[in-house]
């Protein structure tokens, strides 16, 4: 129900492509490393730097590069003001392509680029250090309030009260852009929800769409049914409330994966304890259980592949709040796994953030891209459609915030799309807060595709 999957994103540039066109040149493989000539100076120093999971002294990091450029210190001195004023600016939102966009129409170096990054990122530490900013962040004004629960609370050197969540995702509004570069290690989901950051972490009530498919009937006569009878795989599980809902409504099995093991154990050890799990000598879940529970945690790529391997079938596939942590090519690719393994006539069911959602407009900004419509009959009137906007949010995970329109074009080569729908969740990440989700309803078609994945 909304865990996601810690290793959705085998790598974090995955999902920031244009920025690493930039960083590594078209065709190249992707990081830091690659930088010629440079690539294994800035990763060993910044690898010493971030030695056992310490806090990087970025002014430092920054300072210590010395480096030949083919531009003047003055030069370097413009372009890193720009790009830190474009990335801190409350004032002016621009996104980091952007910033990026900027810096290659001014001839930098890669080198300049990943320098203008890390003094982006000394300035964002440098304003949440201060003393008004720390205040607001106590009184609940700053924007990370909206999405953090308070958790344990905690007195900070500077003698406020701040729950430390509050205080972990207010810190990494700095450390993200260093993650944006491979600076930083990647947060896994697994983290956060150990953390215990968002309320359905700890959910015992079945979302609202777990509820609108068990109630789903499709056919001529309304004989299909969607969870009744069926055998159901469930991606990003959370605390399992949909799972229960799903068995208490009929469900003949259900199989779950998550990337986390803190989701995984904790399921495990409470459907073990309910007697719907058992195991073998091997750990492994006895197929004949009313629910299959995963030994590891596996991404949700490579867990479709691995039971397309197995030639595991399922009636139905379900996900909630789990499918918009994946650009346009890693859905398709996700799509494509979950037709594979879906029976003739099967049925993919999803929820995801829609723009406007709690973290659409938080963070840092990666791209946008909109359609613009224009009324022939009032010419001074533009609607704006949002296509696409990518956010790598406060909790270091990017999260694509598509329009209705999108997303069906996305499912339309795998998939006929028999319902959508908008819908405003309550309660779901934070509490008194409400955000939009699209909901989808999706049959297999039936296509002649590979049975390698």
């Amino acid at each position: 129900m909304g865990s996601g999957d810690n290793g959705r994103h085998s790598s974090l540039f995955h999902y920031v492509e244009p920025i690493l066109e930039t960083l590594s040149g078209p065709g190249k493989p992707y990081g830091l490393p690659v930088i010629e000539g440079y690539g294994d100076e800035i990763r060993d120093r910044l690898r010493g730097h971030l030695e056992g999971g310490a806090r990087a002294p970025i002014r430092k990091t920054a300072n210590d590069f010395s480096v030949v450029h083919s531009q003047g210190s003055r030069k370097i001195k413009r372009i890193v003001d720009r790009i830190q004023s474009e990335l801190l600016t409350q004032e002016k939102p621009y996104s980091v392509q952007q910033a990026i966009d900027y810096l290659r129409q001014r001839n930098a170096t890669v080198v300049t680029l990943v320098l203008a990054v890390l003094r982006a990122a000394e300035g964002v530490e440098q304003r949440n250090s201060n003393h008004h900013n720390i205040a607001r962040l106590a009184r609940g004004e700053d924007e990370v309030n909206s999405i953090a629960l308070p958790g344990k609370i905690e007195t900070g050197d500077d003698g406020y009260n701040i729950g430390e969540n509050h205080r972990w995702l207010y810190d990494n509004k700095a450390w993200n852009y260093l993650r944006l570069i491979g600076a930083m290690p990647e947060i896994t989901y697994d983290q956060v929800h150990s953390r215990g950051l968002y309320l359905f972490t700890n959910a015992t009530q079945p979302t609202q769409f777990a509820h609108e498919l068990t109630g789903y009937r499709n056919g001529p006569d309304n004989e299909v049914k969607l969870i009744e009878g069926k055998r159901i795989l469930e991606i990003g599980p959370g605390n399992g409330a949909d799972v229960d809902h799903f068995l208490a409504s009929g469900a003949a099995q259900v199989q779950v994966i998550d990337g986390s093991e803190f989701v995984l154990d904790r399921l495990r050890a409470r459907y073990q304890e309910s007697g719907m799990l058992q195991y073998d000598g091997e750990n492994r879940s006895i197929p004949h259980g009313r629910v299959i529970v995963p030994g590891f945690g596996m991404e949700m790529h490579d867990a479709l592949r691995y039971m397309n391997d197995e030639q595991e079938q399922f009636d139905t596939i379900t996900a909630h709040s789990c499918f918009h942590y994946f650009d346009d090519k890693g859905l398709s690719d996700l799509l494509k796994s979950a037709h594979a393994v879906l029976k003739p006539g099967g049925h993919l069911a999803f929820s995801v953030k829609a723009p406007g959602a709690t973290l659409d407009g938080h963070g840092i900004k990666l791209f946008e891209h909109l359609k613009k419509h224009q009324d022939v009959e009032k010419p001074e009137s533009v609607m704006t459609d949002v296509r696409g906007r990518m956010w790598m949010n406060f909790d270091g995970q990017m999260r694509n915030f598509r329009s209705m329109d999108a997303w069906v074009e996305l499912l339309s080569s795998h998939f006929d799309v028999l319902r959508k729908t908008d819908s405003d969740v309550h309660n779901y990440e934070a509490p008194g807060r409400s955000q939009k989700f699209f909901n989808f309803i999706a049959r297999r078609k039936e296509i002649d595709l590979p049975t390698q994945i």
